[in-house]
């Protein structure tokens, strides 16, 4: 298993394991997001990494005109000043995301976009920490509850 941080190459990362895909039966966000019921389906793989994950979300776009630079250059924004959503344009394996203190970290070199007629499919990947990284995003969501009157 090739899964050091920084590795020269994320393609060598996998190359004795194969992950094993589980489907979800009602992917999380639906708990709190119900309006995407039937608009959304999750699965996770999982792989022998001791932490760190990521999530991959395919959206379904009415559009044939967008790139991906322009998905990137309207998410940059929302990452800047965000102690919950960061951002990382390097290589990055999830050996890198450990102890990230971060809620997940957008990786802008994994956008894609495919046009098929009028429609676009767009691949955005944030990584996570599943430990110390979910810890951190929940103490945040304690103190915000905690501000509440």
């Amino acid at each position: 298993m090739y899964d050091f941080t920084h590795a020269p190459d994320r393609q060598l990362a996998p190359q004795r394991s194969a992950p094993s895909p589980t489907l979800l039966a009602q992917p999380r966000p639906l708990l709190v997001l119900p309006k995407l019921n039937g608009k959304l389906q999750g699965h996770a793989q999982r792989v022998p990494v001791p932490d760190g994950s990521l999530t991959e979300l395919v959206t379904v776009l009415q559009s044939t005109n967008l790139t991906a630079d322009e998905i990137n250059a309207r998410i940059k924004p929302y990452t800047d000043n965000n102690d919950s959503f960061g951002w990382n344009e390097d290589q990055i394996v999830s050996a890198d995301i450990v102890n990230t203190t971060y809620g997940s970290v957008f990786d802008p070199t994994q956008t894609a976009v495919v046009t098929a007629g009028d429609t676009q499919l767009v691949k955005t990947v944030a990584w996570y920490d599943n430990e110390y990284g979910f810890t951190c995003q929940m103490i945040r969501t304690l103190l915000k509850f905690a501000e509440l009157n």
